[in-house]
């Protein structure tokens, strides 16, 4: 105590035993911060009662640097296993201190009296076995045992003087300074020596390297940081949300009960729309403010007709895609004022058009609850996946045109219901598979136009039930099987396009009765045979055109009559022989294309004829 009263000043008692205390409280806490689990459960658990906490927060100076003298002494005995394993000896010296034991000597005086007690348990064993050495050898273990232990009672080690504890004090605190020193150089020296091992192996390393090596590392480093970055950029840009606990989001998104605080409508509306569309459903039952003619009779119908157009266009848009116009849709206006929606007297819808209006998404399956719609026109749009199956609900439709979008999938066999369907008009899409066999059932069709998709299968079977065809155009698809000679039975058909697909076998000698013929397209294909002998009955044909086909023989002298024909090409065929007399309207330069005919190809003797007339005859097979 003498030391640290030299330095700091003379301590009170109270405040003396109070600076223990703390010391012995931080050092255990110190213990238990860098003791792993396993060995504090295995050694102590140092408490230190609440009473002994006790003492000023406002220390003077003296006080703090005797209080980290303290800390520090008790740290480094805490590291010694007998206080690990003994705390309560110490603490019973702190308790019963005075003013003259400093801490060193209470502490050292704890340590030195455990020692004691181990020392003097080391000699009664040593000495136990020696008795029985000497009982075997004298034969009187009694009286030398007695002995012994009365011996050891007796014996009490010095008690260690104040000088010799402060001097340990300050030998320990000098000792530690100098192993923490050193053994920091220590780890400087290892750590230095391993880094300089690590980059003389590294040279040597890319001193063997041959340049084309070096390259090959440097370009895979390059692109190692190039696609880090591309992976950056393409996942960046928004935060990553937490995953979700059952504590703070539901376990599924919460029931919906619609039918809750609706109207009589609106509950037919959820009867008969099933699945519902939630956006059209909430906005018809939460916003919407139109209410029908109080003269209406159909009430029930036109909510029906309004929830339908409001799912139509709640299912087509999103965040960011949007119609290019919807004037008035979604607004407490009549449907009938939408855009593109016209109705009848009663206020149902007649017509939906909707052309170049860039509507991306599916066609919604609720338009197969329009009673009236006769016309439906989504031209040109971005409409993709199939065709409902509900569109066969629409009994009144005559007009359905989805030229030009992205429509996959097979045409649904429900599409043959629609009787009274005058025009199918489905160009430019990608639809695919064989038509449906109801596709005869279309008896009021006059227009099919299906050009441009993936169709295949024989075109025959469906033919002679479409008696009504003004227009077949089925160009660009993979149709197979020859023409029918039900194809004469068409005699209302003016346009006949089937060019580019895979139609096999002879044209039907029944092409001849079809007087109303205007234009012949079957170029592109893989036809055989001749020519019908017989085309002089038609008289309105304007355009013939069966180049790219494997058609031989001689060419009509009856193609003289086609009085009108301004477009011939026979081209790249196996036709043969003398050219026959071909109509003057081949020369006349009144036609909107000018006229054109091609012979080349063939296999003419005479070409004089062809000459004559200004049809090409060049490249003349040999």
């Amino acid at each position: 105590m003498s030391q640290i009263t030299e330095t700091c000043g003379p301590i009170p008692e109270r405040e003396s035993t109070n600076i223990l205390k703390r010391s012995l409280k931080s050092a255990s806490e110190y213990f238990h911060q860098h003791t792993p689990t396993r060995t504090r459960r295995e050694t102590i658990t140092l408490s230190i009662p609440a009473e002994f906490l006790e003492g000023g927060k406002n220390m003077p100076i003296d006080t703090l640097q005797l209080q980290r003298q303290c800390e520090l002494y008790v740290k480094k005995r805490l590291e010694k296993s007998f206080l690990m394993s003994n705390p309560d000896v110490v603490m019973e010296k702190i308790e019963d201190g005075s003013s003259e034991e400093s801490f060193s000597t209470a502490v050292e005086g704890a340590v030195d009296d455990d020692l004691s007690i181990k020392q003097e348990s080391k000699g009664r064993k040593k000495l136990k076995r020696k008795d029985t050495a000497s009982t075997s050898s004298t034969g009187s273990p009694a009286r030398s045992v007695d002995r012994s232990k009365k011996s050891t009672r007796d014996e009490k080690p010095d008690p260690p003087s104040q000088n010799d504890g402060e001097q340990s004090f300050q030998d320990r605190c000098i000792q530690s300074r100098d192993r923490c020193i050193q053994n920091v150089n220590d780890l400087s020296t290892r750590s230095i020596r391993a880094f300089d091992d690590l980059a003389a192996r590294s040279y040597r390393f890319f001193q063997n390297l041959t340049p084309r090596q070096l390259v090959y590392i440097v370009a895979g480093f390059l692109l190692f940081i190039i696609i880090n970055i591309v992976i950056g950029v393409t996942t960046g840009g928004g935060s990553q949300a937490l995953p979700a606990t059952a504590s703070d989001s539901p376990s599924g998104p919460p029931a919906v009960d619609f039918y809750a605080g609706s109207a009589e409508y609106l509950r037919a509306i959820l009867d008969e729309m099933e699945p519902i569309q939630k956006d059209a459903f909430n906005w018809l039952k939460n916003i919407d403010s139109w209410e029908p003619p109080t003269d209406a009779t159909n009430t029930y119908q036109l909510y029906i007709e309004r929830y339908v157009l409001a799912a139509f266009y709640f299912s087509t848009i999103t965040s960011e895609m949007t119609w290019k116009n919807e004037n008035n849709w979604i607004s407490e206006k009549s449907v009938c004022g939408w855009l593109g929606v016209k109705c009848n007297t009663s206020g149902e819808v007649l017509e939906i058009t909707l052309s170049h209006n860039e509507i991306v998404g599916r066609i919604p399956w609720e338009l197969g609850k329009l009673k009236s719609l006769k016309k439906l026109k989504l031209d040109s749009n971005e409409f993709s996946k199939g065709i409902p199956s509900e569109i066969g609900g629409l009994e009144n439709l005559e007009h359905l045109d989805l030229y030009f979008n992205m429509l996959s999938g097979t045409l649904p066999n429900e599409i043959g219901m629609l009787s009274s369907l005058t025009g199918l008009y489905l160009r430019g899409n990608q639809l695919s598979g064989n038509l449906p066999d109801t596709f005869g059932g279309l008896v009021s069709l006059t227009e099919l136009q299906i050009s441009e998709n993936k169709f295949r299968g024989q075109i025959g079977r469906h033919l002679p039930s479409l008696r009504n065809l003004v227009t077949l155009v089925i160009d660009k698809n993979r149709f197979s099987g020859s023409l029918p000679n039900g194809l004469g039975k068409l005699t209302s058909l003016k346009w006949l396009r089937i060019d580019e697909n895979e139609i096999t076998g002879s044209i039907p000698i029944a092409i001849g009765y079809l007087t109303t013929l205007q234009t012949v397209f079957l170029g592109n294909n893989m036809l055989t045979g001749t020519l019908p002998r017989d085309l002089s009955g038609l008289t309105k044909l304007h355009q013939l055109d069966l180049r790219w086909n494997q058609i031989e023989g001689t060419i009509p002298p009856g193609i003289k009559r086609l009085s009108n024909l301004w477009h011939l090409n026979l081209s790249t065929n196996k036709f043969n022989g003398i050219i026959p007399e071909l109509p003057a309207s081949l020369t006349k330069q009144n036609y909107k294309n000018g006229p054109f005919c091609s012979l080349a190809g063939n296999y003419f003797v005479d070409i004089r004829s062809g000459e004559e007339r200004g049809c090409k005859i060049n490249g003349q097979r040999s």
